[in-house]
């Protein structure tokens, strides 16, 4: 400014919201999709027609399936699949609590709710120690029974009660970690 220059504008300020004036010698000129890459047969570039839709058979190329038998005996699936199935003979009130857990096919009883302290009571008469961890987390460790680890379930809260979905949870839990079902458990 002190040497006399010009003075350099900037453009006038304009809403972004509004669209740029066309200039009155802009022309529109098609321009055709591609006739490389076009082809006017094919369903997917092409004309579809609903109408002329049919159902393909596709050809078998590698022969007819067939059943493939090889002969097991009960002592084969026997060897691969042994499951140490030990009874367990609890008091009445446990073989509820397990019956619960465990679907048991043709029981007499209806299914019902639990409380938190019979699955509890219904462990600790089993063999396991319970313990209280952190929050509603409970160690469930095995003291009188011979198992290779333990297992934790968290209480639910508030008050404590187990509904039958979360139970045959824990009862599945229960079978992908020891092997149990509902046919071990006995009355004493």
């Amino acid at each position: 400014m002190d040497e006399g220059g010009p003075m350099q504008r900037t453009a006038p300020w304009r809403d972004a919201s509004q669209p740029k004036p066309l200039s009155p010698n802009a022309e529109y000129v098609y321009h055709p999709l591609s006739e490389v890459f076009h082809d006017p047969s094919k369903a997917v570039t092409g004309n579809f027609d609903r109408l002329s839709l049919t159902n393909k058979v596709k050809e078998k190329t590698r022969g007819n399936a067939s059943h493939i038998s090889t002969p097991t005996t009960a002592q084969s699936l026997g060897k691969s699949r042994r499951v140490d199935k030990t009874l367990y003979h609890v008091d009445k009130d446990s073989l509820a609590v397990f019956r619960l857990l465990f679907y048991v096919p043709n029981d007499g009883e209806l299914p019902r709710n639990l409380q938190w302290a019979e699955v509890v009571g219904a462990l600790t008469k089993l063999g396991f120690s319970a313990e209280k961890l952190h929050g509603s987390a409970w160690q469930f460790a095995p003291t009188k029974l011979k198992l290779s680890r333990g297992i934790q379930f968290h209480e639910p809260h508030p008050g404590g009660e187990v509904p039958l979905w979360l139970a045959r949870r824990h009862g599945r839990r229960l079978t992908r970690a020891y092997g149990w079902d509902g046919s071990m458990f006995r009355r004493k």
